[in-house]
């Protein structure tokens, strides 16, 4: 949620009710899947800082990742900050459930509740130069302590932040209620735009295709919707499992999986495979998912604006007319003692449906050819009769 978080209520209260018919089923499933199992780059922490750490959401297998202080050390080592010793990180206790879908079920405290805990349980202990790391459920708790604490000094790192601005589940279906799981979709993480120095930094890292941090912004489009709930299933918990190198190896120069906006740095791991094609591992050979992968990928990133992680998006039906291709490439721009590059013509840009005819014939040659059918053969040009005076004529000697 960025410091505009009700811009867009107005505008996004009928869209949002349009795609929910589509999306709605998408959604219920992802929150019954469950949420466990970070301007200018964020400064090293200060000597003798402390690390407040929130857990995510207890479902699912929590026993087999590894400790928090080991997961901290990997994410914030890998963007490029630095780890805690174990005498500085603290583990916030919080309930961190999503009651009745959780481990202890209808004992458990419902969201909104499991939320509202760890706030309270955070209190005014960080202090300025310390860090609170926020994990799923937990970067939610974060994102509304930095609401209440802009500038004061404390950096964030969030994880899987539902509340991501651009792809958190949260920001994307702003003012939703769930009553059965006391879920308010509260909009998006703050982003101090002017930021001064010293007033605290956020490291904001995503999964690509996890649901609850990258969801689509058109959710009509099924293969993307679709994707996001898988990657819930297949990418959310996992994403504890990684090592600091999943963060440090992203390209700062692709645009998709490293921005810069005010006080936030973003980073999206990319995922290789779609979670779309991972419930076909091992019944398909690797060779045949590998080239079912690019157009289906093509598809699903339709799905997606990727200008601006920023920018507070709601989900819509469809994208806007004239709206911003996702950046595949980053302008290069002129640096001291280098010339100013000369301007180069714009490649022609593929129109929607143009590139959905193209993906569905790449989709369509992997599938006959894995079916072992042949492409339907063109018909035979069938040569013109010669005319009755033209048949008369003698062979040439």
């Amino acid at each position: 949620m960025a410091n505009a978080q009700g811009r867009h209520r107005a505008r996004s209260a009928g869209v949002v009710s349009g795609v929910l018919g589509t999306a709605g089923v998408a959604l219920a499933g992802a929150v019954l899947v469950g949420m466990t199992p970070a301007v200018a780059a964020a400064p090293a922490l200060l000597a003798n800082s402390a690390v407040y750490f929130l857990q995510g959401t207890k479902i699912g297998d929590t026993t087999s990742h590894p400790a928090p202080l080991v997961f901290t050390d990997r994410m914030m080592t890998g963007a490029g900050e630095q780890a805690p010793d174990a005498a500085d990180f603290h583990f916030v206790d919080y309930p961190a459930t999503i009651g009745p879908f959780s481990h202890g079920g209808f004992r458990d405290p419902s969201w909104g509740v499991s939320v509202g805990r760890g706030i309270a349980a955070l209190g005014e202990q960080p202090h300025r130069g310390d860090t609170v790391f926020g994990f799923s459920q937990g970067a939610v708790v974060a994102t509304a302590y930095k609401r209440d604490h802009l500038g004061n000094g404390v950096n964030y790192v969030l994880v899987e932040n539902p509340n991501r601005p651009n792809g958190g589940i949260l920001e994307r279906f702003h003012g939703l209620y769930v009553p059965l799981l006391n879920i308010t979709f509260n909009g998006a993480t703050p982003v101090v735009r002017e930021p001064v120095e010293g007033s605290g930094t956020t490291v904001d890292i995503a999964r690509q295709y996890d649901g609850w941090a990258d969801f689509p912004a058109y959710p009509l489009n099924p293969l993307a919707t679709a994707n996001a709930v898988l990657g819930i299933i297949y990418l959310h918990g996992d994403t504890q499992d990684l090592g600091a190198d999943a963060v440090a190896g992203i390209d700062k120069n692709d645009p998709r999986y490293y921005q810069q906006h005010g006080d936030t740095t973003y980073y999206v791991i990319p995922t290789k495979q779609l979670p779309l094609l991972m419930p076909l591992n091992g019944l398909l050979p690797k060779p045949v998912l590998a080239k079912l992968d690019a157009p289906l990928r093509n598809v699903v990133e339709l799905g997606y604006d990727r200008s601006d992680y920023s920018k507070s998006v709601t989900a819509a039906a469809v994208p806007p007319i004239g709206a911003p291709a996702t950046p595949n490439t980053v302008a290069h721009k002129a640096t001291a003692g280098e010339a100013t590059p000369k301007k180069t013509a714009k490649p022609a840009r593929t129109s929607l449906p143009d590139k959905l005819r193209q993906s569905t014939a790449a989709i369509s040659s992997t599938l006959r050819a894995l079916t072992g059918r042949k492409s339907d053969p063109e018909p035979e040009k069938q040569q013109p009769k010669p005319s009755a005076s033209e048949a008369d004529k003698p062979d040439a000697a």
